[in-house]
């Protein structure tokens, strides 16, 4: 997703200290702004008429401003000449509609659309309109965000992580527990689920429930991730499994190591019968507790496994950390799990 910054409500001496992040595509200015002392390769400037300029004052786009029906009707109706390269979009108090009538529009045209943000939750909205999302934001710092903020919400949905093989060493089933099935939002493909690990080091990748069988409907919003005390994998932190709840965000992983942000839809505590397994890495070996059911897989690099099925020597993927962790945080201190 390509950045904007839109300095127009910025004063020159606030615009040249930020101009020089180079993550931005361009900067917007209001006509007529001295840009002396703003060091970026690309300045553009909206003509009171609504009109993108360059530096060379070459029409380059048009701005756009939806508050009403009439405005979103003239914005369906007008003919934008293809020599132009961008479209900003300004929305009022209705964001969404607006924006996917003109992805509508301009998809799989010369056009790119960029509409403006103020927020991180705008943003995250922006990059997932009909599962297309606008070219670029256009970054409005306020009071509440600064531009590392909003720069962040952009790119919060693109770590990849390095997943590692471990190898099975014990298999054990011992008894009753309360148990956590993590209900998101959206709909789960194979090989994708969360990162549950009875330590803060070693987190193993828990299927979605995206198999069907005989005895069960398959449910891809679910994952049935492990005991209360357990620990997921979110971004650069941790949270125990008995933290989350309805609005929480999880991050979602498949077997390549791509990741993604799901917002939690309902978590379910329930009592129900456990199995320990301890993996080994590099001579270590390291535990986790899940609900002794079919329904309950491992990613594995030719799948997944349902625990039940497990024996010792079988290879699941995983995640390893080799910091501690204090709040969820990592830290360099001597910490020990087992």
């Amino acid at each position: 997703m390509k950045l904007f910054l839109d300095s127009r409500e910025i004063d020159n001496k606030g615009v040249s200290k930020i101009s020089k992040l180079s993550k931005f595509e361009a900067i917007i200015l209001k006509a007529g702004i001295s840009n002396s002392e703003i060091d970026h390769k690309r300045i553009l400037w909206i003509s009171d008429e609504g009109d993108l300029f360059d530096e060379t004052n070459t029409k380059v786009g048009k701005s756009l401003v939806i508050n009403t029906a009439a405005d979103m009707q003239y914005a369906l109706d007008e003919q934008i000449d293809d020599k132009l390269t961008w479209i900003i979009v300004e929305t009022g108090d209705w964001h969404i509609i607006p924006l996917e009538n003109l992805i509508a529009k301009y998809n799989k045209t010369k056009i790119s659309l960029i509409a403006s943000a103020a927020t991180p939750e705008e943003i995250r909205l922006l990059k997932g309109i009909l599962e297309v999302g606008v070219e670029g934001c256009l970054l409005k710092p306020s009071e509440t965000y600064t531009i590392s903020d909003l720069i962040n919400a952009v790119e919060d949905n693109k770590q990849m992580l390095s997943l590692e093989n471990f190898t099975v060493t014990s298999i054990e089933k011992i008894g009753s527990g309360d148990r956590v099935c993590v209900d998101t939002c959206s709909l789960l493909n194979s090989g994708e689920g969360l990162l549950v690990g009875s330590t803060s080091k070693v987190f193993l990748l828990v299927e979605a429930e995206v198999n069907e069988s005989g005895f069960v409907n398959s449910r891809p919003f679910r994952i049935n991730a492990g005991v209360v005390a357990s620990y997921v994998l979110n971004g650069q932190k941790t949270a125990y499994l008995s933290e989350l709840e309805a609005g929480s965000k999880v991050m979602v992983v498949n077997k390549n190591g791509e990741t993604k942000f799901e917002n939690v839809a309902r978590v379910k505590i329930e009592r129900r019968p456990l199995i320990l397994l301890k993996v080994e890495y590099q001579g270590k070996h390291f535990p986790i507790i899940l609900q002794d059911a079919e329904t309950v897989r491992l990613v594995n690099p030719s799948g997944s496994i349902p625990v039940n099925e497990l024996k010792i020597g079988d290879t699941l993927m995983g995640s390893i950390s080799i910091s501690g962790r204090h709040f969820g945080m990592e830290v360099e201190e001597f910490v020990e799990e087992k």
